[in-house]
């Protein structure tokens, strides 16, 4: 699944970057999404002038499908594990919001293999 941000122009990715640092500097940053399911294509695409991302996914809205891959394509847009983006309003529409948690690396394992593994966790806001 070849998850990517379209950018018909700099607008996007100037979004894209200023959400990042929000979410650098807050800890913790709420989302708003419109989803299109069933796309052929699993993108941001645009974002609206109040802020408002727009996401096409290609699972359809069943069993919390399409949800799952919104969380994956934002993960992909903001550069940042999954863990850290939740679904936190609009689980059955096309309006929904997403709770940002910047994300700590925490410990790397090292399995009896010698390879390595990074857990990564939400880290604690402060409010």
């Amino acid at each position: 699944m070849g998850i990517v941000a379209a950018d018909d122009g700099n607008s996007l990715a100037q979004y894209g970057n200023q959400l990042r640092r929000r979410v650098e500097a807050q800890r913790v940053v709420t989302v708003d999404v419109k989803v299109t399911p069933r796309s052929r294509l699993a993108e941001v695409y645009d974002v609206t002038s109040d802020g408002v991302l727009k996401v096409r996914v290609r699972a359809a809205p069943e069993r919390g499908r399409a949800n799952e891959e919104v969380s994956e394509v934002l993960a992909a847009f903001l550069g940042m594990p999954k863990s850290g983006i939740k679904l936190v309003g609009g689980s059955s529409s096309q309006r929904k919001r997403y709770r940002v948690e910047a994300v700590q690396r925490t410990a790397t394992r090292v399995s009896s293999d010698g390879a390595r593994a990074t857990d990564h966790t939400p880290s604690k806001s402060t409010k």
